[in-house]
């Protein structure tokens, strides 16, 4: 397993934990947010990041994927993402295309962020966020 395989699955039992503290949901239940590392990038390149969202079983509920980016080496295409959106919107977990493009040389970090609604006997709204340092290498 990578140093990076390792941290993210870290970081995801991490927020798998808090959201169920928060929620009191069962460890297994508990919505969990990825990003995938992204292959090496050159200015004018335009790519996917894979996001992958685990929800439990029974959240058919609205979610709203919202990506932005700080510095100035790579766009977001398309900031705003449903259930819709996903690959499959029927299946488990939800994986989401996010495009991008690859404006000019630097590192950006690009920021995930997930709401989605538990319910139970009543509605919780659930946040999630990644982010991920991506570099851009002149041509």
């Amino acid at each position: 397993m990578s140093a990076s395989s390792r941290a993210w699955a870290f970081f995801s039992a991490g927020l798998g934990v808090l959201a169920s503290a928060s929620l009191g949901l069962a460890a297994e239940a508990a919505p969990a947010l990825g990003v995938a590392e992204l292959r090496e990038l050159h200015v004018g390149d335009r790519a996917a990041l894979s996001v992958t969202l685990s929800l439990p079983a029974s959240a058919a509920a609205p979610l709203l994927l919202t990506q932005s980016v700080e510095g100035e080496a790579l766009e977001v295409v398309r900031g705003r993402l449903m259930r819709g959106d996903a690959r499959d919107p029927t299946a488990q977990p939800l994986v989401f295309d996010v495009p991008v493009s690859a404006r000019a040389p630097g590192t950006s970090i690009v920021r995930v962020h997930a709401l989605v609604y538990l319910c139970a006997s009543q509605c919780r709204a659930v946040e999630l966020e990644q982010r991920l340092s991506v570099v851009v290498l002149p041509r």
